[in-house]
Order: structure tokens, then C-alpha cells, then sequence
């Protein structure tokens, strides 16, 4: 009973992170924004540029990849 748990969990956690990155990077701009949501070379560009404002969400990004291969 607990893989789905962890599954679900990790996937919620991904899927708030990503938001929240999209978020920050709607804040700097609109076109930002969208070169991010729909540009992955330039979300990966921009994270690393950006490494100030996105390392939170990025970390609970990969903590909650974690949590879905625990699951799986």
C-alpha cells in the first residue's frame, strides 16, 4: 500500500516544483516565461543562470524524483 503513496506523492511534489520554477521565471518576464515552459534546452539555460532564484524548487524538484523511484 505504500507505493502509491510514495508515487503520488513524488509526482505532486515534481509537479509543484516545476510550477513553481515557472512561476519565478513568469515573474521576470512573460516571454520568459514561455521560453521556459516551452523551451527545455532554455529551462535548463535558465536554471543555470538563475541558480539563486531556483535552487529551492529545483532541489524539492529532485527530492521528489526521489520519492517516485522509491515508490516504483
Amino acid at each position: 500500500m505504500r507505493t502509491p503513496l510514495f508515487v503520488l506523492l513524488g509526482y505532486i511534489i515534481t509537479l509543484v516544483s516545476w510550477g513553481w520554477m515557472i512561476v519565478i521565471a513568469f515573474k521576470e518576464s512573460v516571454k520568459t516565461g514561455f521560453l521556459f515552459t516551452l523551451i527545455p534546452p532554455y529551462a535548463v539555460y535558465y536554471i543555470i543562470t538563475r541558480w539563486s532564484k531556483v535552487k529551492e524548487p529545483l532541489v524539492f524538484h529532485f527530492v521528489g524524483w526521489i520519492i517516485l523511484f522509491i515508490g516504483i
